[in-house]
């Protein structure tokens, strides 16, 4: 169950475009620090895999903005290319 923090009622589902916050197990538009807006599940997450966490947006994205690369070591949107 999910806390909907408008109604403060429990809820099964949230509502449409807000995500599930497993922290604070409430229904959020912005997820916590360091958790990042899964748009397929609806959750916030700490890792996308195997999408890519986009720092500037906390969302999880198939394809990093213009002037990131995407790491398949850490799943996430960075300045460098990773080696090894």
């Amino acid at each position: 169950m999910w806390v909907n923090i408008t109604t403060r009622m429990c809820i099964a589902f949230c509502p449409t475009g807000l995500f599930r916050d497993v922290l604070t197990m409430t229904c959020v538009s912005v997820c916590s620090d360091y958790y990042y807006a899964n748009f397929s599940n609806l959750k916030c997450l700490t890792s996308c895999a195997p999408l890519y966490a986009d720092d500037a947006t906390k969302t999880c994205v198939s394809v990093c903005p213009t002037g990131k690369t995407a790491s398949n070591h850490s799943f996430k949107c960075q300045d460098y290319c990773d080696y090894g």
